[in-house]
């Protein structure tokens, strides 16, 4: 069966429909199985009701920690050049669900720190100082594509001024370019 080997979302071309409307009409004739409840409702003694929400991703491992590294170890050693995200992934391939900060923790007790540690480093911004709005702009596209003499520049471009100080803002192209 097509819906259980591909999935609905590579059956939307041939039906013509989205992915939502096949898995709703292989619920309605009974070719696919209902997944679990988003949440449960409970009531309480005293008439309130209660949601308990469950997981759809299911639970994560229960290995150790020594198991964990020996499996990072192994999979370090075949391939030496993965970060966290492929070990992760092969982890999962190998049928193990583990947080990343555990995965993060094994490859460095297994590997030592990484030279760059995981995660998004602090971007260090510079600061401007201009003499006035708009002073930063800079289009470094579409150099050498054209030839743009001032005779030739001038019949194809109109200009624009702004309010700061009379100064030229804006170019709009004839051929589309905004410049």
């Amino acid at each position: 069966m097509a819906l259980g080997l591909r999935g609905p979302s590579h059956l939307t071309q041939i039906f013509d429909c989205s992915a939502r409307t096949i898995r709703r009409r292989a619920l309605e004739y009974g070719l696919a199985e209902p997944g679990p409840a988003v949440y449960v409702e409970y009531e309480h003694d005293d008439g309130t009701i209660f949601r308990f929400y469950g997981s759809s991703s299911g639970s994560t491992s229960n290995i150790s920690d020594d198991e964990l590294d020996e499996i990072t170890a192994q999979i370090v050693d075949i391939f030496p050049n993965f970060g966290r995200c492929m070990i992760n992934g092969h982890l999962k391939h190998l049928g193990h669900r583990v947080p990343r900060s555990r995965v993060q923790a094994s490859y460095a007790r297994v590997h030592g720190a990484p030279a760059s540690s995981f995660g998004p480093g602090r971007i260090q911004r510079r600061v401007y100082s201009v003499p006035g709005p708009n002073s930063l702009w800079h289009h470094d596209g579409q150099h050498g594509k054209f030839d743009l003499s001032l005779t030739s520049f001038q019949q194809t471009h109109s200009f624009g001024q702004g309010s700061y100080g009379g100064k030229l803002c804006f170019m709009v192209s004839s051929t589309g370019f905004h410049v």
